[in-house]
């Protein structure tokens, strides 16, 4: 009896200096009933319902000492707070780090404790500017891409996405074996529901056959080499293809 009463003490703390507002301008008919403690309680599980929904993922260890470097996203050494759709909803300032190595959203509950979110159940999530969507690709036999995330840089009638993500190298340092991580990137572009592999500037060009020599000289115009910067290539030729088509 003891113990539910300082829980229920302790949920009454959180609720007064969080939910406080929300409690106020409910009305007296939306309030449950029972006793003050029992409306308190009720009111507590209602705002953390959809939060709770986030953290059930399993958890998720950092690696041993061995290991040289980032498997994150950008060399991502710290938390940073994002935006994550879960399972449906949205959820907004969550610490988030993005394993580019595992292909794992990672977060944490309290200060300590990390954990992967479940990766079928994220749609999408912005991190330092960027939004990556999950794509899962039901037939791997007949798709160039396979399920994960995809950092969407071009979102329009056409869409660009990059596939960024990490292998693991073993090395020597003082005569002992180490791993580190060397980071890739593949380039893609879903045209017309069918996605496309970019490895260069001609197999980008080639996709757009009526628009190709425009598109060519647009770019030599704004000095832009592509074998140089890809990305920066790639969203000002998709930005100026679909003006010509508006």
């Amino acid at each position: 009896m003891h113990g539910r009463w300082m829980l229920l003490i302790k949920v009454f703390c959180v609720v007064f200096f969080c939910i406080n507002p929300l409690y106020a301008q409910t009305s007296k008919e939306a309030q449950p009933n029972g006793s003050p403690i029992d409306r308190v309680e009720a009111l507590f599980k209602t705002a953390i319902k959809q939060h709770s929904r986030l953290y059930n993922g399993p958890s998720f260890q950092n690696y041993g000492a061995n290991v040289i470097g980032s498997p994150n996203f950008q060399d991502q050494t710290a938390f940073v707070n994002g935006y994550v759709k879960y399972d449906g909803v949205g959820f907004d300032d969550i610490p988030l780090m993005y394993n580019i190595y595992e292909d794992k959203v990672i977060t944490l509950y309290g200060k300590y404790a990390m954990f992967s979110l479940i990766s079928e159940k994220v749609s999408d999530f912005y991190i330092n500017n960027h939004h990556f969507k999950y794509i899962d690709v039901t037939d791997t036999t007949r798709s160039i891409i396979k399920p994960g995330f995809f950092d969407y840089i071009f979102d329009g009638n056409i869409k660009i996405f990059v596939k960024r993500y990490k292998k693991q190298q073993i090395g020597l340092k003082d005569k002992e074996v180490t791993y580190y991580f060397m980071p890739k990137t593949n380039y893609y572009i879903e045209k017309e529901g069918k996605y496309y592999a970019i490895e260069s500037e001609n197999s980008f060009l080639n996709l757009f056959p009526d628009k190709k020599n425009e598109l060519k000289k647009y770019l030599k115009e704004h000095k832009i080499k592509f074998k140089q910067k890809p990305e920066e290539a790639m969203v000002v030729l998709a930005t100026y293809y679909e003006s010509l088509h508006n």
